[in-house]
């Protein structure tokens, strides 16, 4: 494939546009409002549009492909904050399904809380999704992407540095994730997540592309980013509710209830500690990354 300069950037295109495509549908579902994931499907396509910019910069119009990414960045950044709301939401809602009750009193209280905070972070998000700065990164994608055929066709090294950067993208990440000790500390598990995602996020953009054939490293990387993924989810649910603890202790004006929640909020807290420490013990490189 790599002697195929002009098959190259075609397949190159193609996954260009339906990279745009993605992005401009999930935002139009985060303006409005629509389904679920729709902010989490905004994130997705705003990191794999960035990636895929990066892993082929050098065959790429070198401004307008350096500000779409900067772009790209700022947008998942103004996201960030209402997707772990919402993951935070969905993971109360079910460790109180059928919990026990001594769960329920904070639960309940602190569901209503991210219920009342989400509503005002999904309408920020619908203002970060703007229709015309989603036009303006397109564009920029648009003339970053311009003469990649005749790029390539002059210069068919570019496919080989593209190359040679995704094999260093998915080498740091098997370091990361076999250089994991047990029981490793959140911090340590998150960094090597974002490198298994970067990992995953190319090898899925270079299978497509036809320049490299490793579907079953991509789907290895996805599971070692899933699996860490629900450790760290864990974790910042732990932050949140003992931020939360620390608030209702400070503003309790009735004593006994303030003793009936600390109670309730006490045991939600060390039920999440134990559900974050099992999945941060637990984890285990894929072996298909650790060979």
């Amino acid at each position: 494939m790599t002697g195929r300069p002009v098959l190259v950037a075609t397949h190159l295109l193609a996954e260009f546009s339906t990279r745009a495509e993605d992005l401009l549908v999930a935002a139009r579902k985060v303006r409005a409002r629509e389904g679920e994931e729709a902010v989490h499907d905004l994130r997705v396509a705003t990191r794999r549009l960035s990636d895929i910019l990066s892993l082929w910069r050098a065959a790429l119009e070198r401004r307008p492909a350096r500000r779409a990414r900067r772009a790209l960045d700022r947008l998942r950044r103004a996201l960030g904050a209402v997707r772990e709301h919402e993951v935070h939401a969905d993971m109360l809602a079910k460790l109180l399904d059928g919990g026990p009750p001594e769960l329920a009193s904070a639960g309940r209280s602190l569901q209503s809380r991210l219920d009342a905070r989400l509503e005002k972070d999904r309408a920020r998000a619908a203002l970060a999704a703007d229709a015309a700065e989603v036009a303006r990164i397109l564009a920029r994608v648009e003339r970053a992407t311009a003469g990649v055929a005749a790029r390539l066709s002059t210069d068919p090294s570019l496919i080989e540095r593209a190359t040679e950067r995704a094999l260093k993208r998915e080498e740091r990440a098997r370091a990361a994730l076999v250089a994991l000790p047990l029981g490793a500390a959140q911090e340590e598990l998150h960094q090597a997540r974002i490198e298994a995602k970067k990992a995953r996020y190319t090898l899925e953009c270079m299978n497509a592309i036809g320049v490299q054939q490793d579907r079953e490293g991509a789907r290895a990387f996805r599971r070692a980013q899933r699996e860490l993924g629900t450790a760290h989810d864990w974790a910042t649910l732990l932050a949140f509710i003992e931020k939360e603890r620390s608030r209702r202790t400070r503003h309790a004006s009735d004593e006994f209830a303030m003793i009936h929640e600390d109670d309730s909020i006490a045991a939600l807290a060390g039920r999440v500690a134990a559900l974050e420490r099992e999945a941060r013990t637990g984890f285990r490189p894929p072996e298909e990354l650790a060979s």
